[in-house]
């Protein structure tokens, strides 16, 4: 029972370097720190994004059809299942380095 105490006020002691005492009791205070000097931060002007350079980028209500929403729909299906299929591994060529004089 004596070690089980001593064992723990050991790890108690070891494990309590950053705790600082705090109250009456206590040795000494921790120094008030200096208020920082209010400043009223102005905010940047939000900066407008640049619009795409091709006005073709640009899609409208106008230019989707049902023609080109099945398109659209395709391309995306043929994209997903082409990335979901794992990479096909290249041959690998083993190289063999030759010693002189062979394993002694």
């Amino acid at each position: 029972m004596r070690t089980l105490l001593f064992t723990l006020g050991i790890a108690a002691l070891v494990g309590c370097h950053s705790i600082k005492p705090v109250g009456p009791l206590a040795d000494h205070l921790p120094a008030p720190k200096a208020a920082a000097p209010k400043t009223d931060p102005t905010p940047p002007p939000a900066v407008k994004p640049t619009p795409p350079s091709l006005p073709t980028a640009l899609v409208t209500p106008g230019d989707v059809t049902d023609a080109t929403a099945r398109e659209a729909a395709s391309k995306l299906t043929n994209e997903l299942s082409a990335d979901s299929k794992p990479p096909t591994n290249a041959p690998v060529t083993v190289s063999v380095s030759r010693v002189k004089g062979g394993i002694k």
